[in-house]
């Protein structure tokens, strides 16, 4: 905002504060028309009422809140910047992007190992259920070394065949 549009708002607002002590009721401006409000100005000369100054003043303050928050952003995304050692807001995104995807993997897998470890904890398990599966197979789901013990390799069983017996 420039200082000669600061100062107009400045002298809108005392404008309007002046018209709040003082004013007297015309006829009604547009704004006040569509807004049912009671239209009221310094004098007769005057070409702005109370009510349009009020809005006025209104559209300003959230302008400012606006911009103050717009601030605020760029100096979390300027503070970002240095921390991830980037130059560019487009190296930021991209940094933050990657990020957000390695927080979702790692959620994912949690809830995966967690999933997992809810089932095989359960008594209706069969822990011989997987005996005939290769090893490699649960590796290929994310469960390296979670489940040996439910997917052996074949050094792990000893088979013993019954020896014959001549009679």
């Amino acid at each position: 905002m420039t200082a000669d549009s600061a100062k107009k708002r400045l002298e809108a607002i005392a404008l309007a504060l002046h018209i709040d002590k003082s004013g007297e009721e015309m006829s009604p401006c547009g704004f006040c028309v569509r807004t049912r409000k009671r239209c009221v100005a310094s004098g007769p000369k005057s070409t702005r009422c109370s009510e349009c100054l009020h809005d006025e003043k209104e559209e300003a303050m959230m302008k400012i809140i606006r911009i103050g928050k717009q601030e605020r952003l760029l100096e979390e995304k300027e503070q970002r910047m240095i921390e991830l050692g980037v130059s560019t807001l487009e190296e930021l995104d991209a940094k933050e992007k990657e990020e957000r995807e390695e927080v979702a993997r790692e959620e994912a897998r949690a809830a995966a190992l967690s999933e997992a470890s809810t089932f095989l904890d359960s008594p209706f398990i069969d822990p011989t259920a997987s005996e005939g599966l290769p090893r490699g197979f649960w590796d290929g789901l994310g469960f390296v070394g979670a489940l040996g013990r439910l997917a052996p390799s074949s050094e792990d069983v000893r088979v013993s065949t019954p020896k014959p017996t001549h009679g």
